[in-house]
């Protein structure tokens, strides 16, 4: 009889153990619905000022929302500038060559404003070798005419300048395009030139691009300003009585603006910062060539060389005249 009972006696304590882990699988599934419905973390928008408040939208990776003109796009806090040129009488690795068009807003500079909603409401479009007389643009180059490469069309000028360390002599035109992104017109309030160095001109060779004995002509393009690099204070000052800022832009109207600077006794290195406002937001976008400052130099008193299509050499030649041999 004591086997039975022995028996009966196990099979109960089985059972009251069972009934023990159900009762603590059920307390931890109460704690994790509780922890589920109960924490409720709200779901926090991209532009919300801080996106680690709560998920964010578009998933756990999606952007945050930064408040002024960078070269993402977005708006931040604080814009860090490109690489400036050290002063130095010769253009260091950073400073060498030129960008072509490069649609992104700031192209390549950093920015500042007030925190908003949404990334900054304009984008920049530069081009940094826009030539207004397509075959006469000057540069200045560290090379012998009997090893630099032939002048190259306009729309290869970027890659050529690059190549060849090329320097803008006397003068450059900078083209900009500028337009919205959204529906919200932007105000263009101001355009203003910023001095990143200063030395010396470049003791280098003067080449004309185009090709001896064949002229073309130049035009002055609408919206453009003159800048003085040689100046204290350069300021963009409009070609045409009346036609300065502030200018309006959508993503509809677009505008392009045209930014001619000389530099006569000085190797200037500089970049431009457009003051922009929208409802209640502002912000600035620096404007540069693709992270590194626009360089242009004096050429008074350098040896100028066209290229002959007769001869396929760079030939020495007058400054202002291609019919007039130099010695």
């Amino acid at each position: 009889m004591a086997a039975p009972r022995e028996g009966r006696r196990l099979t109960r304590g089985r059972v009251l153990v069972a009934a023990g882990v159900l009762i603590a699988l059920g307390v931890t599934a109460v704690a994790v619905q509780a922890a589920t419905d109960g924490g409720g973390s709200d779901q926090v928008s991209t532009d919300s000022p801080s996106a680690d408040d709560g998920k964010r939208k578009g998933g756990p990776d999606g952007p945050a929302a930064s408040g002024s003109a960078s070269p993402t796009g977005k708006e931040s806090k604080q814009g860090k500038p490109g690489k400036e040129a050290t002063p130095s009488g010769k253009p260091k690795g950073e400073d060498k060559g030129s960008g072509g068009e490069t649609p992104a807003p700031g192209t390549g500079g950093g920015g500042k404003g007030d925190s908003g909603r949404g990334g900054v409401p304009v984008t920049v479009s530069t081009l940094a070798q826009y030539w207004q007389d397509p075959c006469g643009h000057p540069y200045l180059v560290d090379k012998d005419p009997a090893r630099l490469s032939p002048p190259p069309n306009e729309q290869d000028a970027s890659g050529w300048v690059s190549a060849n360390g090329a320097v803008s002599a006397g003068e450059q035109t900078v083209k900009l395009t500028v337009q919205g992104t959204g529906e919200d017109t932007v105000v263009l309030e101001s355009l203003n030139v910023r001095v990143a160095g200063t030395d010396a001109p470049l003791a280098w060779n003067n080449y004309k691009m185009g090709y001896l004995g064949v002229g073309c002509g130049g035009n002055v393009p609408k919206h453009s300003f003159d800048v003085n690099l040689d100046a204290s204070v350069p300021r963009p000052t409009p070609q045409n009585a009346g036609d300065g800022f502030p200018y309006k832009v959508s993503a509809s109207d677009p505008e392009a603006f045209y930014v001619n600077a000389t530099a006569n006794a000085r190797y200037v290195r500089w970049y431009l910062e457009l003051e922009w406002s929208s409802g209640g937001r502002h912000g600035t976008v620096r404007i540069d060539d693709t992270g590194r400052p626009f360089a242009t130099s004096g050429d008074k008193n350098r040896p100028v060389y066209g290229y002959s299509l007769d001869t396929k050499k760079w030939t020495k030649t007058n400054r202002d005249d291609d019919n007039i041999q130099e010695p």
